[in-house]
């Protein structure tokens, strides 16, 4: 209804993450960056940081290749508002930015069921 942009709504989920990162992400990503881990460490523990944020559905984390991973978000009402969706990929962009210096994220049209969305997420 407030006919947000995609570039605005990514912004807002950058933000979110950045407030986080002040919390329990940030707290988990000094913990593991710490002892030199990789976005891996992150991305193995996405279900505890959805469960801490969000009541209802849960994560799927697959590796798709070294550096990239498949995030599949399952059970979640929210997901079919599309500012949600896109603020996600936003979301866990700017999380495994933590242990990465450059990070792609997209959603992953194949995946996207109701109640249902996929984010790939590649890192160098």
């Amino acid at each position: 209804a407030m006919r947000l942009t995609t570039q605005e709504m990514d912004r807002i989920g950058e933000n979110v993450s950045l407030r986080t990162k002040k919390s329990f992400v940030g707290m988990l990503g000094r913990a593991v960056a710490g002892v030199g881990a990789t976005p891996w460490s992150i991305i193995s523990r996405v279900h505890r940081i959805y469960a801490r944020m969000l009541d209802g559905g849960d994560h799927c984390g697959y590796r798709v290749g070294p550096k990239e991973a498949l995030l599949i978000n399952v059970g979640n009402p929210l997901v079919e508002i599309p500012y949600f969706r896109t603020a996600m990929v936003a979301y866990y962009r700017a999380i495994v930015r933590m242990l990465a210096s450059t990070v792609y994220a997209s959603e992953v049209p194949r995946h996207g069921a109701p109640l249902t969305v996929g984010v790939r997420l590649s890192w160098v």
